[in-house]
């Protein structure tokens, strides 16, 4: 779980590992994100996890979280995976509260499978799932985008937002709508997006 590399000159670093019995989890694990005042937030497989620095707590609600995405501005920690999606916020004592945005979907909308991406643009927060984006204002639903096929992990470099549908290619999305890709510094259309059809993008996020 934790990691280091000794080093004779320099001192050998203090380090801990966990094991899933430790931290009562899965061995698989997704993703993690370290709060402001320290906190670790951890999701597996089984279940989403917090850890100080001595305790693990499980977070109850959030199961098979993919994602964590910190909204400073907020206070509010927004988390995606299998089958749910939603908010999370934390008490006067520190407990996690969260609320499940996933719970309230209606028709087509319960179909998107998974949370793969969490954007922020503006005041808007944009869930890509595998067969839907979400997209939310002030906690509040405000559409969904229905994929073709299926959509891939979204990137935001030089806050363009792109997103890879498969066998359609790049596409952008502006606002409410999901568009051909295009660039915002120039407001010309990307060439050749269709080439990425049925290629991977891996690209650092900037978020």
């Amino acid at each position: 779980m934790a990691i280091g590399q000794s080093n004779v000159r320099y001192g050998t670093p203090l380090y801990k590992s966990f094991s899933p019995k430790d931290y009562k989890g899965h061995s698989q694990l997704w993703c993690a994100t370290q709060l402001q005042n320290g906190l670790m937030l951890i999701g597996s497989t089984s279940n989403g996890m917090t850890f100080d620095g001595i305790h693990w707590n499980s977070i109850s609600k959030i199961t098979f979280p993919r994602i964590f995405f910190n909204d400073t501005s907020s206070n509010t920690v927004y988390f995606g995976g299998d089958g749910s999606f939603g908010a999370m916020q934390f008490d006067s004592i520190g407990k996690p509260v969260v609320s499940l945005f996933s719970d309230s979907l209606k028709g087509d909308d319960k179909d998107f499978y998974t949370i793969l991406s969490i954007v922020k643009q503006e005041d808007k927060i944009y869930f890509v799932g595998l067969k839907r984006i979400f997209i939310f204002q002030n906690d509040i639903l405000i559409t969904s985008i229905g994929s073709e096929t299926d959509y891939r992990f979204a990137f935001t470099p030089e806050n363009n937002f792109f997103i890879r549908q498969t066998n359609v290619g790049l596409m952008a999305v502006s606002g409410n709508s999901l568009i051909k890709s295009w660039l915002n510094c120039c407001k010309k259309p990307l060439p050749h997006c269709a080439f990425f059809c049925f290629s991977t993008i891996a690209a650092p996020n900037s978020q």
